[in-house]
Protein backbone atom coordinates (compact mmCIF):
# COMPACT_ATOMS: atom_id res chain seq x y z
CA UNK A 1 0.00 0.00 0.00
CA UNK A 2 1.30 3.45 -0.88
CA UNK A 3 1.40 5.43 2.36
CA UNK A 4 2.12 8.80 0.76
CA UNK A 5 1.77 9.87 -2.86
CA UNK A 6 3.89 12.50 -4.49
CA UNK A 7 1.52 15.37 -3.87
CA UNK A 8 2.55 17.15 -0.71
CA UNK A 9 0.25 20.09 -1.33
CA UNK A 10 -2.47 19.18 1.14
CA UNK A 11 -4.01 22.26 2.61
CA UNK A 12 -2.76 23.12 6.07
CA UNK A 13 -4.01 25.47 8.71
CA UNK A 14 -3.02 28.99 7.86
CA UNK A 15 -0.13 30.12 10.04
CA UNK A 16 0.71 33.50 8.60
CA UNK A 17 -2.39 34.23 6.53
CA UNK A 18 -5.40 36.36 7.38
CA UNK A 19 -5.44 39.81 8.96
CA UNK A 20 -2.61 40.49 11.36
CA UNK A 21 -3.49 41.45 14.92
CA UNK A 22 -2.53 45.01 15.74
CA UNK A 23 -1.60 45.36 19.38
CA UNK A 24 -2.86 48.37 21.33
CA UNK A 25 0.69 49.24 22.24
CA UNK A 26 1.77 49.21 18.59
CA UNK A 27 5.14 50.82 18.10
CA UNK A 28 8.05 50.96 15.75
CA UNK A 29 10.59 48.25 16.52
CA UNK A 30 14.30 48.78 16.18
CA UNK A 31 15.48 46.09 13.80
CA UNK A 32 18.67 45.74 11.83
CA UNK A 33 17.08 44.70 8.53
CA UNK A 34 20.40 44.06 6.83
CA UNK A 35 21.45 41.67 9.59
CA UNK A 36 18.05 39.96 9.47
CA UNK A 37 18.31 39.57 5.68
CA UNK A 38 21.77 38.02 6.06
CA UNK A 39 20.56 35.58 8.71
CA UNK A 40 17.57 34.49 6.65
CA UNK A 41 19.68 34.14 3.51
CA UNK A 42 22.11 31.89 5.38
CA UNK A 43 19.31 29.94 7.03
CA UNK A 44 17.45 29.33 3.77
CA UNK A 45 20.67 28.12 2.16
CA UNK A 46 19.98 24.90 4.11
CA UNK A 47 16.48 24.52 2.64
CA UNK A 48 17.40 21.71 0.23
CA UNK A 49 19.63 19.86 2.67
CA UNK A 50 17.08 18.74 5.29
CA UNK A 51 16.78 15.39 3.56
CA UNK A 52 14.99 12.18 4.53
CA UNK A 53 17.75 10.17 2.81
CA UNK A 54 20.08 9.58 5.81
CA UNK A 55 17.23 8.24 7.94
CA UNK A 56 15.93 5.93 5.22
CA UNK A 57 19.42 4.65 4.39
CA UNK A 58 20.23 3.87 8.01
CA UNK A 59 16.85 2.18 8.50
CA UNK A 60 17.58 -0.07 5.53
CA UNK A 61 21.02 -0.80 6.96
CA UNK A 62 19.41 -1.92 10.22
CA UNK A 63 17.02 -4.24 8.38
CA UNK A 64 20.01 -5.95 6.77
CA UNK A 65 21.17 -6.97 10.26
CA UNK A 66 18.08 -8.91 11.30
CA UNK A 67 18.53 -12.49 12.45
CA UNK A 68 16.15 -15.33 13.31
CA UNK A 69 13.12 -13.89 15.07
CA UNK A 70 14.78 -10.58 15.90
CA UNK A 71 12.80 -8.53 15.26
CA UNK A 72 9.45 -10.30 15.24
CA UNK A 73 7.31 -9.58 12.18
CA UNK A 74 3.54 -9.29 11.93
CA UNK A 75 1.05 -8.90 9.10
CA UNK A 76 -1.02 -5.74 9.37
CA UNK A 77 -3.73 -4.14 7.27
CA UNK A 78 -1.13 -2.07 5.41
CA UNK A 79 1.41 -4.87 5.09
CA UNK A 80 4.14 -6.47 7.20
CA UNK A 81 5.71 -4.62 10.13
CA UNK A 82 8.06 -5.49 12.97
CA UNK A 83 7.50 -4.90 16.67
CA UNK A 84 10.04 -6.03 19.24
CA UNK A 85 12.67 -5.37 21.91
CA UNK A 86 15.61 -7.55 20.92
CA UNK A 87 19.26 -7.80 19.87
CA UNK A 88 20.18 -9.62 16.65
CA UNK A 89 23.19 -11.89 16.17
CA UNK A 90 25.17 -8.95 14.74
CA UNK A 91 24.51 -6.84 17.83
CA UNK A 92 21.82 -4.69 16.20
CA UNK A 93 19.28 -3.56 18.81
CA UNK A 94 15.63 -3.18 17.79
CA UNK A 95 13.29 -1.30 20.10
CA UNK A 96 9.82 -0.26 18.98
CA UNK A 97 7.86 -0.79 15.78
CA UNK A 98 8.58 -0.13 12.12
CA UNK A 99 7.82 -0.83 8.49
CA UNK A 100 9.23 0.06 5.08
CA UNK A 101 7.59 0.38 1.68
CA UNK A 102 9.61 0.51 -1.55
CA UNK A 103 7.98 2.01 -4.63
CA UNK A 104 9.28 0.90 -8.01
CA UNK A 105 7.48 2.42 -10.98
CA UNK A 106 4.13 2.66 -9.20
CA UNK A 107 1.46 4.65 -11.07
CA UNK A 108 -0.66 6.81 -8.77
CA UNK A 109 -4.20 8.16 -9.46
CA UNK A 110 -2.71 11.30 -11.08
CA UNK A 111 -0.74 9.14 -13.54
CA UNK A 112 2.59 9.96 -11.90
CA UNK A 113 5.13 7.12 -12.15
CA UNK A 114 6.81 6.95 -8.76
CA UNK A 115 9.82 5.25 -7.21
CA UNK A 116 11.34 5.65 -3.79
CA UNK A 117 11.07 4.69 -0.15
CA UNK A 118 8.71 5.28 2.76
CA UNK A 119 9.50 4.39 6.34
CA UNK A 120 7.27 4.42 9.39
CA UNK A 121 8.61 3.76 12.86
CA UNK A 122 8.42 4.59 16.55
CA UNK A 123 11.34 3.74 18.79
CA UNK A 124 15.08 3.35 18.48
CA UNK A 125 17.55 1.35 16.42
CA UNK A 126 20.98 1.02 18.01
CA UNK A 127 23.80 -0.17 15.74
CA UNK A 128 26.73 -2.36 16.81
CA UNK A 129 29.08 0.65 16.57
CA UNK A 130 26.90 2.70 18.95
CA UNK A 131 25.06 4.84 16.39
CA UNK A 132 21.41 5.44 17.25
CA UNK A 133 18.50 6.11 14.88
CA UNK A 134 15.41 7.47 16.62
CA UNK A 135 12.16 6.94 14.72
CA UNK A 136 9.29 9.35 15.30
CA UNK A 137 6.64 8.57 12.72
CA UNK A 138 6.74 8.81 8.95
CA UNK A 139 9.43 9.77 6.46
CA UNK A 140 9.55 9.38 2.68
CA UNK A 141 11.71 10.20 -0.32
CA UNK A 142 10.14 9.76 -3.77
CA UNK A 143 10.91 10.75 -7.33
CA UNK A 144 9.42 9.99 -10.70
CA UNK A 145 7.88 11.34 -13.88
CA UNK A 146 4.48 13.00 -14.25
CA UNK A 147 2.11 12.49 -17.17
CA UNK A 148 3.68 15.47 -18.99
CA UNK A 149 7.10 13.81 -18.85
CA UNK A 150 8.57 16.19 -16.26
CA UNK A 151 10.79 15.00 -13.41
CA UNK A 152 9.06 15.23 -10.05
CA UNK A 153 10.44 14.89 -6.52
CA UNK A 154 8.89 14.70 -3.08
CA UNK A 155 9.99 14.25 0.49
CA UNK A 156 8.30 14.39 3.87
CA UNK A 157 9.37 13.73 7.42
CA UNK A 158 7.73 14.18 10.75
CA UNK A 159 9.45 16.03 13.57
CA UNK A 160 11.75 14.10 15.87
CA UNK A 161 13.77 11.84 13.59
CA UNK A 162 17.31 11.82 14.96
CA UNK A 163 20.55 10.15 13.96
CA UNK A 164 23.35 10.16 16.53
CA UNK A 165 26.83 9.03 15.53
CA UNK A 166 30.31 9.56 16.92
CA UNK A 167 30.78 12.52 14.59
CA UNK A 168 27.35 14.11 14.13
CA UNK A 169 23.88 14.73 15.54
CA UNK A 170 21.30 14.97 12.76
CA UNK A 171 17.81 16.16 13.68
CA UNK A 172 14.89 17.26 11.51
CA UNK A 173 11.60 19.02 12.13
CA UNK A 174 8.37 18.38 10.24
CA UNK A 175 8.88 19.31 6.61
CA UNK A 176 7.08 18.66 3.33
CA UNK A 177 8.73 19.48 -0.01
CA UNK A 178 8.10 18.86 -3.67
CA UNK A 179 9.95 19.93 -6.79
CA UNK A 180 9.71 19.64 -10.56
CA UNK A 181 12.18 19.97 -13.43
CA UNK A 182 11.40 20.14 -17.15
CA UNK A 183 13.59 19.31 -20.14
CA UNK A 184 13.42 22.98 -21.13
CA UNK A 185 15.18 23.99 -17.90
CA UNK A 186 12.10 24.87 -15.89
CA UNK A 187 12.36 24.33 -12.15
CA UNK A 188 10.18 24.87 -9.10
CA UNK A 189 10.65 24.05 -5.41
CA UNK A 190 7.90 24.16 -2.76
CA UNK A 191 8.45 23.85 0.99
CA UNK A 192 6.08 23.81 3.94
CA UNK A 193 7.03 23.13 7.55
CA UNK A 194 10.15 23.95 9.55
CA UNK A 195 13.86 23.85 8.81
CA UNK A 196 16.44 23.76 11.60
CA UNK A 197 19.33 25.91 10.42
CA UNK A 198 22.43 27.24 12.11
CA UNK A 199 20.62 30.58 12.24
CA UNK A 200 17.73 29.01 14.17
CA UNK A 201 14.35 27.54 13.26
CA UNK A 202 12.58 28.97 10.23
CA UNK A 203 8.88 28.16 9.78
CA UNK A 204 7.80 28.00 6.14
CA UNK A 205 4.28 28.51 4.85
CA UNK A 206 4.01 27.44 1.23
CA UNK A 207 7.43 28.91 0.42
CA UNK A 208 7.92 28.57 -3.33
CA UNK A 209 10.58 29.52 -5.82
CA UNK A 210 10.41 29.01 -9.61
CA UNK A 211 12.20 30.19 -12.73
CA UNK A 212 10.78 31.83 -15.82
CA UNK A 213 11.34 28.68 -17.92
CA UNK A 214 8.59 26.95 -15.98
CA UNK A 215 6.07 29.74 -16.43
CA UNK A 216 6.23 32.26 -13.60
CA UNK A 217 6.57 35.98 -14.24
CA UNK A 218 8.28 36.44 -10.87
CA UNK A 219 11.41 34.27 -10.82
CA UNK A 220 13.40 36.63 -8.61
CA UNK A 221 11.25 36.42 -5.48
CA UNK A 222 9.96 33.76 -3.15
CA UNK A 223 6.25 33.14 -2.95
CA UNK A 224 4.36 32.36 0.25
CA UNK A 225 5.77 33.30 3.62
CA UNK A 226 8.06 32.46 6.51
CA UNK A 227 8.45 33.16 10.21
CA UNK A 228 11.70 33.53 12.11
CA UNK A 229 12.06 33.71 15.88
CA UNK A 230 14.01 36.64 17.28
CA UNK A 231 14.74 36.57 21.02
CA UNK A 232 14.18 40.31 21.39
CA UNK A 233 11.02 40.72 19.33
CA UNK A 234 9.54 37.21 19.10
CA UNK A 235 8.25 35.87 15.78
CA UNK A 236 9.08 37.93 12.70
CA UNK A 237 6.78 37.23 9.72
CA UNK A 238 7.68 37.87 6.08
CA UNK A 239 5.16 37.71 3.22
CA UNK A 240 6.46 37.48 -0.35
CA UNK A 241 4.90 38.31 -3.73
CA UNK A 242 6.32 35.51 -5.86
CA UNK A 243 4.65 32.37 -7.24
CA UNK A 244 2.23 30.32 -5.16
CA UNK A 245 -0.02 27.33 -5.84
CA UNK A 246 -2.95 29.71 -6.25
CA UNK A 247 -1.12 32.31 -8.33
CA UNK A 248 1.82 30.66 -10.05
CA UNK A 249 2.25 33.34 -12.72
CA UNK A 250 2.59 36.04 -10.04
CA UNK A 251 2.28 38.89 -12.53
CA UNK A 252 2.53 41.92 -10.30
CA UNK A 253 4.42 45.19 -9.97
CA UNK A 254 5.15 44.07 -6.40
CA UNK A 255 7.57 41.42 -7.72
CA UNK A 256 10.84 43.07 -6.73
CA UNK A 257 12.66 40.36 -4.79
CA UNK A 258 11.49 41.75 -1.46
CA UNK A 259 8.86 40.63 1.02
CA UNK A 260 7.07 42.70 3.65
CA UNK A 261 8.22 42.20 7.25
CA UNK A 262 5.72 42.18 10.11
CA UNK A 263 6.42 42.19 13.83
CA UNK A 264 3.34 41.50 15.95
CA UNK A 265 1.26 42.40 12.94
CA UNK A 266 2.99 45.74 12.41
CA UNK A 267 4.73 46.37 9.05
CA UNK A 268 8.42 47.04 9.61
CA UNK A 269 9.85 47.42 6.13
CA UNK A 270 11.09 45.05 3.44
CA UNK A 271 13.24 41.94 3.52
CA UNK A 272 15.02 41.22 0.24
CA UNK A 273 16.28 37.68 -0.37
CA UNK A 274 17.81 35.98 -3.39
CA UNK A 275 16.11 32.60 -4.10
CA UNK A 276 18.35 31.67 -7.04
CA UNK A 277 20.43 29.04 -5.22
CA UNK A 278 17.35 26.95 -4.44
CA UNK A 279 17.05 25.92 -8.10
CA UNK A 280 20.71 25.05 -8.72
CA UNK A 281 20.46 21.31 -8.11
CA UNK A 282 21.97 18.86 -10.58
CA UNK A 283 20.29 15.44 -10.35
CA UNK A 284 17.98 15.85 -7.32
CA UNK A 285 16.85 18.83 -5.24
CA UNK A 286 17.10 17.06 -1.86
Amino acid sequence: MILLLLSCQAEKEEVLGGPFVLYEDAEEFELDLEELEARLQRGLSELRFQSSAPFIERYQEAMMQMSGSCPTWYNGQDGPYWSDECVSDSGMQFSGVGTHVELNGVVDPDENILSGHQVYGLGELTYPNGDVLRLSGFTSLIEGVNRDGHQIFSQFHESGFELSTATEELTVAELSQWAMATEAGGRVLYSDGVILSEEGAIALEGLMVANSEIGTACPGEYGGGLSYFNEEHGWLDVRFDGPTNDNFAAESDACDGCGLLFVRGIPQGEICLDPTEQLLWEERPF
